[in-house]
């Protein structure tokens, strides 16, 4: 079964205009459920697998960076000093980038659009 699974996926990638790398900038278009606190305004992944991000946390604007690792179904991010925070996340076939993020009993999905110059 992971077997097939990883094979759609692997086509999946080659036939979609945006493949299955999340490298690049992205800006969050929408949270589920609407005005859910979502700390991500804009995020640059880069090929090397480091991040940078700008979001508002507690009204003021925060940046970091650190690494990330992508497998197409979950996407970890490591700041240094803080606890990993791992993602669950799709490419879907119109190119956005979906993350959910779940703590507790809340579930946040945000909705993010590639802005690549």
């Amino acid at each position: 079964m992971q077997r097939t699974t990883m094979v759609l996926a692997a086509l999946i990638c080659i036939t979609t205009a945006g493949g299955c790398t999340i490298a690049g900038s992205w800006r969050t278009i929408a949270v589920d459920p609407p005005g859910a606190p979502f700390p991500v305004d804009r995020v640059t992944f880069d090929r090397d697998n480091n991040y940078t991000t700008t979001g508002s946390q507690e009204g003021e604007i925060r940046t970091s960076t650190g690494r990330y690792r992508w497998n197409w179904f979950k996407l970890d991010v490591m700041e240094p000093g803080r606890l990993p925070r791992t993602y669950s996340a799709r490419r879907r076939l119109d190119g956005k980038l979906m993350l959910t993020y779940e703590e507790g009993r809340g579930k946040v999905t945000a909705t993010l659009e590639k802005v690549d110059k």
